[in-house]
């Protein structure tokens, strides 16, 4: 999982990860902002740009395979992929490739935990 390799080489960001109040915290914003049908394909969306190694993806052709994937309207696929982007946990779009924002990855990296599996 290289798109966590840099925040596993941090010892500011493992301090942090481990504070309880930082982990409640986060545990509030994952539980307020996602609903769990948001949260697979958020889930989903991270593994699948891991998956990707450097390739370009654009949030159409992400779309587009999220609704495929999971048997989906295109439109619902599109609309959930605007609500990661209005939550800062992806970002992409104009010209510029999918990817997972920092917040993102640390919301990944919580939820799978230190070694990088969840």
């Amino acid at each position: 999982m290289y798109i966590l390799d840099s925040i596993r080489e941090s010892d500011k960001f493992k301090k942090l990860i481990l504070d309880s109040d930082f982990l409640k915290a986060l545990g509030n914003f994952v539980e307020n902002a996602l609903n769990p049908r948001l949260l697979k394909l958020f889930l989903a969306i991270a593994d699948f740009l891991e998956d990707q190694n450097d390739r370009k993806l654009t949030l159409s052709r992400l779309a587009s395979v999220l609704a495929t994937e999971y048997s989906i309207p295109l439109s619902t696929a599109k609309w959930n992929i605007k609500r990661l982007l209005e939550l800062g946990l992806i970002s992409g779009g104009f010209g510029k490739s999918a990817k997972l924002t920092n917040l993102g990855r640390i919301i990944i990296f919580s939820l799978r935990g230190n070694d990088g599996n969840g």
